[in-house]
Parts: structure tokens; C-alpha cells; sequence
């Protein structure tokens, strides 16, 4: 889930840079069917410093080189049918 998270932030990162007011448009798939809005307004300017900024990028760029944690697999809850990303190492 860290990196569903993390990439999500980036592409809100890059909107805000862009000046968008809102995620209106964002892909949101991974997140379809859950309490995360959809649609919120964006700051004018980055909440997150430039260092923690970079930390995360170096990260998912790690993880999304490391042969040994992908393939991602999918499964339903069998409580509440929501469907849940998980991560195989």
C-alpha cells in the first residue's frame, strides 16, 4: 500500500506544480471504492519539503526497479467485497 500511496502523492506533487486547483482529472483507479475523495482542492504551494520530497521520489523509483516485489496481486475482501492491492516479496 506504500507505494499506491506514494505514487499518488507524486502525481499530486506534479498537479501542484502545474498549478491545478483540484485532482478533477487524476487518476484515481487504485483508490475507486473507498473513502479517499476523488476530488479535493490543492494548495498553491508544496506542504512537503524539497528534501522529503526527493526522499520519496529516490524511493519509488527503487521499489518500482526491484524485480523481487512485483508482480502486485489483487484480492477482495471477503468482509466488505472492497477490493485491496498487495504487494508479494
Amino acid at each position: 500500500m506504500g507505494f499506491v500511496f506514494m505514487n499518488h502523492y507524486m502525481d499530486i506533487f506534479e498537479a501542484i506544480e502545474n498549478g491545478r486547483p483540484d485532482t478533477r482529472g487524476m487518476d484515481y483507479t487504485e483508490f475507486e471504492g473507498t473513502d479517499i475523495p476523488a476530488i479535493c482542492a490543492l494548495p498553491n504551494y508544496h506542504l512537503v519539503s524539497s528534501v522529503d520530497h526527493e526522499d520519496a521520489q529516490e524511493w519509488i523509483l527503487s521499489i518500482s526497479m526491484d524485480r523481487n516485489i512485483f508482480p502486485v496481486k489483487y484480492a477482495s475482501c471477503y468482509y466488505c467485497f472492497a477490493g485491496w492491492l498487495y504487494v508479494l516479496t
